[in-house]
């Protein structure tokens, strides 16, 4: 059975009546990143683990992206937080959007490129 398409005067009502969450796309962001940031974490430590071995210099950036993708877990988990009770407060949202997780997030995906260089490169001596 299919529910039925939501009028847009029901979704005000709804929201009225308190059944509508405000906050429910932030936290989707918020998992959204949170998974993004586990997955790299997951990543970085497996490689660590491998080829940590191979050379002291894969061991540091495996560390040091394992590292920046526990900081963007702690990062998101930070904003959400901020964004959320500024919209159930219906105040404007807490200072400009940061652009924190995804520069970490981009920080952690330039580490395990480097830690693939360093791999190739150790393998190819």
């Amino acid at each position: 059975m299919s529910a039925a398409p939501v009028d847009e005067r029901d979704r005000g009502n709804a929201r009225d009546a308190g059944l509508w969450d405000v906050a429910v796309q932030a936290e989707r962001t918020a998992l959204s990143w949170r998974r993004t940031a586990l997955s790299l974490a997951v990543a970085a430590a497996g490689a660590g683990r491998v080829l940590a071995p191979a050379s002291p210099r894969v061991a540091l950036a495996a560390a040091l992206a394992f590292a920046l993708a526990a900081l963007a877990t702690g990062a998101s988990a930070l904003r959400y937080r901020t964004v959320t009770r500024s919209l159930h407060r219906h105040d404007e949202l807490v200072g400009p959007a940061r652009a924190g997780v995804p520069v970490t997030v981009l920080a952690v995906c330039c580490c395990l490129g480097m830690l693939g260089v360093l791999v190739v490169v150790a393998f190819v001596e």
